[in-house]
């Protein structure tokens, strides 16, 4: 049957009504699972960034796992034990290392148990040795890749003598999981070091670096930085630029026995530490120590071919020029 005009343009305006909402349907199905699709794959992604993060903790883990068991005492604690004492008693007598301790001894001490994990076992070394000899043998101790520290030196120094009395207590691990460098369990046998542990210029180094040090002297200070001798034009009475404000203030005996004297300038905060025979600058002149008398606390100084008495605690100014004795 045919349309007419009124039906057709009824037909025709519905058309363009339902258009919109289809349009809007189809979006909505279309666009809701896009988003499911993305937000999904986000998870998916993140999942797997933690999962290969898991496995690269547990790689590295394995790793430190696996060197520890390479350097671990053996598994048996008992082998361990006697293992691990010839080994030190060995490095106290070493040819490899030179250490060479004298009366040395080496003592198990007790063994701690770690649930799930193995035995700590503990060992007392004590000797006389060198300072030289004591640096070869901590030099071979820690050049061993063992799982094994030191967790107390005593160094005591022996009267009139290099030598020094030494005690050492060194803790060390039996893992239960020990293996060797292929894997295999290793329950008697202590991990053999390699030929190149020892670098002989390296060692050599470290004790010419430690041996010769004096440990147990008294510290001495070094002296103080003088100012280089110069050249000076002759000045006419030197010690009365500056020598009211030069004071003496100290006259002693040194660590070594040399008298010293001690003089503070106060023009420009200077303090001078002098033995016999030593210079120092008063504004444009310089004077020389000649002598110092400890016992009645005077100095004689020199300053352009003239001598001058200074008491202790007396200025330059008041110095007391000294006459030869044959005018």
């Amino acid at each position: 049957m045919a349309l007419n005009k009124r039906e057709r343009n009824l037909a025709i305006a519905a058309g363009v009504l339902l258009v919109p909402f289809a349009v809007w349907l189809v979006a909505g199905a279309f666009g809701g699972s896009t988003t499911a699709l993305r937000a999904a794959n986000a998870n998916h992604v993140n999942e797997i960034n933690k999962a290969k993060k898991t496995i690269r903790v547990a790689r590295e883990a394995q790793q430190k796992l696996d060197a520890w068991n390479r350097m671990s005492l053996p598994r048996d604690v008992e082998a361990a034990g006697s293992r691990y004492k010839l080994w030190l008693m060995e490095l106290c007598e070493s040819d490899r290392y030179a250490a060479k301790f004298q009366n040395h001894q080496v003592k198990p001490m007790k063994n701690q148990p770690i649930s799930g994990v193995g035995q700590q076992l503990s060992f007392s070394v004590s000797g006389v040795a060198s300072l030289e000899q004591l640096t070869r043998w901590l030099y071979g101790f820690y050049s061993a890749d063992y799982l094994h520290q030191i967790k107390g030196l005593t160094i005591t120094p022996l009267e009139e003598s290099k030598k020094l009395n030494i005690s050492i207590q060194v803790e060390a691990l039996a893992l239960s999981s020990a293996a060797d460098a292929e894997g295999e369990p290793r329950a008697q046998t202590l991990q053999e070091l390699p030929e190149d542990a020892v670098d002989k210029e390296l060692l050599d180094k470290y004790c010419d670096a430690i041996s010769d040090r004096a440990i147990f002297s008294r510290y001495t200070p070094p002296p103080p930085v003088r100012p280089p001798d110069s050249p000076r034009e002759e000045p006419s009475r030197p010690l009365f630029d500056h020598g009211k404000f030069t004071r003496i203030t100290g006259i002693t005996e040194g660590i070594d026995g040399r008298p010293t004297v001690w003089i503070r300038q106060m023009t420009t905060g200077k303090d001078f530490q002098l033995y016999e025979g030593e210079s120092f600058d008063v504004g444009p002149a310089r004077a020389k120590v000649v002598a110092i008398q400890v016992d009645n606390r005077t100095i004689t100084s020199e300053v352009d071919g003239k001598q001058y008495s200074i008491a202790l605690g007396d200025n330059l100014h008041d110095a007391r020029e000294l006459k030869p004795e044959n005018e």
